[in-house]
């Protein structure tokens, strides 16, 4: 068995993509293991043992760059801002501010199926579906090597995503730009895949009798309060949307805030710590 080939077990791999990033013969892919979270799977007939992914992998070759004790600001957004955000607002203001500048802006979004993955937009109207909380690990795809080509042609780039994604972006682009931006989210971890799925299925049974598909989903909906608890989703064909939250009974929202379904890694993250990972680091005062 040849050291250089990526093999990171599943505790301490945290999904970030760098390796797949990084690799000059496109010799990894990222999938989903049996608990349903990604992992890179390296297809050996292609790899030439160069090394470099297990060089980039943040989890085996951490850096902090950043200062132990940073300065911490308490600041929200206008009310109309607020309202449409989970928070305080604060992603909409940065990522507004880069795309007036003419720059690009990176973030986790909802496909038409629900999956959630990192996209690169460069217009305000495409900012919307980058709002909001989404309990869920986003498949990072080959974004970075996106940003990456965004940066040599001279255009600012703004990337929000987990901790361990800040350090994977990292990783795969460089330190070496100065108009890349990182804004990391104070996380709690993600969860499953498979769970995800799952839920959703079942929830679509119990609420409408039926499998249907799934319409719309958002956590923390402010029209139940200041509640990181609360789950809305809505299904094709039902006039009743499906809200219920941790102390509900929801399964979701119990599992995950009671961290009984996230990644192993999670579990002891080396990201949520100081010096964090992004130039800012966002969360709820």
């Amino acid at each position: 068995m040849n050291d250089n080939i990526m093999r990171v077990s599943d505790a301490v791999c945290t999904g970030c993509s760098a390796c797949m990033n990084v690799c000059p013969y496109d010799a990894i892919r990222m999938q989903y293991n049996e608990e349903g979270f990604l992992m890179p799977f390296v297809e050996e007939t292609k790899c030439v043992n160069c090394g470099k992914c297990t060089q980039k992998c943040p989890a085996l070759h951490m850096r902090h760059k950043n200062r132990k004790f940073p300065t911490v600001f308490a600041a929200m957004a206008n009310d109309d801002i607020r309202s449409e955000s989970s928070s305080g607002g604060m992603f909409t203001l940065l990522a507004e501010k880069i795309l007036d500048q003419g720059g690009l802006v990176c973030g986790a979004a909802f496909d038409d199926h629900f999956r959630l993955s990192h996209v690169l937009i460069d217009s305000k109207a495409d900012l919307e579906p980058l709002k909001k909380s989404k309990y869920a690990q986003s498949n990072i795809d080959y974004v970075y090597r996106e940003i990456r080509d965004a940066l040599d042609k001279g255009q600012k780039v703004l990337f929000t995503g987990t901790p361990c994604q800040i350090a994977g972006a990292r990783a795969a682009i460089g330190y070496g730009y100065r108009h890349f931006y990182a804004i990391d989210i104070l996380c709690h971890g993600v969860p499953s895949e498979i769970v995800f799925r799952k839920y959703i299925e079942e929830v679509s049974v119990q609420h409408t009798g039926q499998k249907s598909a799934l319409k719309n989903i958002q956590f923390r909906n402010k029209d139940f309060g200041w509640n990181c608890n609360t789950i809305f989703l809505e299904f094709e064909g039902c006039d009743r949307p499906y809200v219920n939250s941790a102390s509900g009974g929801d399964m979701f929202e119990y599992t995950y805030h009671h961290c009984l379904s996230l990644r192993k890694s999670c579990g002891e993250c080396k990201f949520a710590v100081y010096p964090r990972q992004g130039d800012i680091s966002i969360g709820d005062f």
